[in-house]
């Protein structure tokens, strides 16, 4: 633990000498897709599954800003489709199987690669914002102007 505490004080120095906000967008994915914050390279990004923490504990850096919405789904189903989907298209000539088993089988495999790869698709989303300065818009900024005619 003594090492692992070390390490992030080290990465935190690192990030702090060398300007955090200075990123380039293939080393915000890269550290995004190994779900470590795209700031530092600590692996701090998430809190849980899905959930994204507010601020890094080692760089201070507000992740929580960074509007993933639903691109992270996007290219979750583009990725399913190219690994399962397309594939399955061709069982009936390569493999003689029950329709029973071959859905069975391809279901899981689309359910396993799915919750698989999201959280790593959404880090990877989240590198690529941080890099490129993307952040939130605020919330009065987004409502349409309303009408009093």
């Amino acid at each position: 633990m003594d090492a692992y505490v070390r390490m992030i004080a080290i990465q935190s120095l690192l990030a702090h000498t060398r300007g955090m906000d200075q990123i380039t967008i293939s080393e915000g994915l890269k550290r995004g897709l190994r779900r470590h914050c795209p700031h530092c390279d600590s692996p701090t990004l998430f809190s849980g599954y899905l959930t994204v923490q507010p601020r890094c504990p080692v760089c201070g850096a507000d992740n929580g800003q960074h509007r993933v919405d639903d691109i992270a789904s996007y290219f979750t189903i583009l990725l399913v489709g190219h690994l399962v989907i397309a594939p399955s298209l061709a069982i009936p000539w390569v493999w003689s199987a029950p329709l029973w088993a071959s859905m069975s089988i391809l279901m899981t495999l689309v359910l396993v690669i799915t919750l698989t790869a999201l959280p790593y698709i959404k880090g990877g989303v989240i590198g690529v914002l941080a890099a490129t300065g993307d952040k939130k818009a605020d919330d009065a900024k987004q409502r349409p102007a309303s009408r009093t005619d």
